[in-house]
C-alpha cells in the first residue's frame, strides 16, 4: 500500500512539474513571438550592420558595392532570423532567466502601446547607444593599448591610473 501511495505522489508531482514547464515554455514562446520575430531580427541586424557600412564608404568601397552587401546582408539576416533554431534557443534563454510570472508580466508590458513602442524602438536605440559607447571607448583607447603593450612587453606602466587622462 505504501508503494502505491508513494508512486501515486510521485506520479501528481510529476504531472505538475510537466504542466508547470508546458506553461512556462508557452510563456516564454509568446513573448518570444512578440518580442523577437524574424522581421525584428532583420532589423535589428541592418540596424547595427549599417555601422559596419558607413565604415565601408570611409574605406573607399563604392556605393554599387555597398548596395550589393546591404542586401546580402539582408538575405543572411532573414535567413538567421527565420531559423526555428532561434527562436527555440530563445524560447529556453527566457524560460531559464525568468519565472512564469515574471514572463506573464513582460507580456503584459509588451502588449501595452509603451511596451510595442519599446519593441519598434529597440533596434535605433541600441545602434545609438553602440555609436556612443565607441566614441566613448576611443578617447580612452590610446592609454589602454599602452598599459597592454607595457604588460606586454615587461616595461613599467605609465604613472596615470587606469580611467584618468594625462
Amino acid at each position: 500500500m505504501k508503494k502505491l501511495m508513494l508512486t501515486a505522489v510521485l506520479t501528481a508531482a510529476a504531472l505538475t512539474g510537466f504542466a508547470d514547464t508546458e506553461s512556462h515554455t508557452a510563456a516564454a514562446e509568446k513573448l518570444i513571438s512578440i518580442i523577437a520575430p524574424a522581421e525584428v531580427y532583420v532589423e535589428n541586424f541592418n540596424t547595427i550592420f549599417a555601422t559596419q557600412a558607413a565604415q565601408f564608404k570611409r574605406m573607399g568601397i563604392g556605393q554599387e558595392d555597398i548596395d550589393k552587401i546591404l542586401a546580402a546582408s539582408d538575405t543572411f539576416a532573414s535567413k538567421v532570423g527565420a531559423d526555428p533554431e532561434l527562436t527555440a534557443r530563445m524560447v529556453q534563454i527566457y524560460q531559464d532567466a525568468y519565472t512564469e510570472e515574471e514572463l506573464i508580466e513582460l507580456l503584459a508590458f509588451y502588449e501595452t502601446p509603451i511596451g510595442r513602442k519599446m519593441i519598434k524602438m529597440m533596434p535605433r536605440l541600441t545602434q545609438q547607444e553602440a555609436i556612443i559607447n565607441q566614441e566613448i571607448a576611443l578617447k580612452y583607447q590610446p592609454e589602454f593599448q599602452m598599459q597592454v603593450q607595457a604588460i606586454l612587453s615587461g616595461t613599467p606602466a605609465s604613472k596615470t591610473e587606469p580611467g584618468t587622462a594625462e
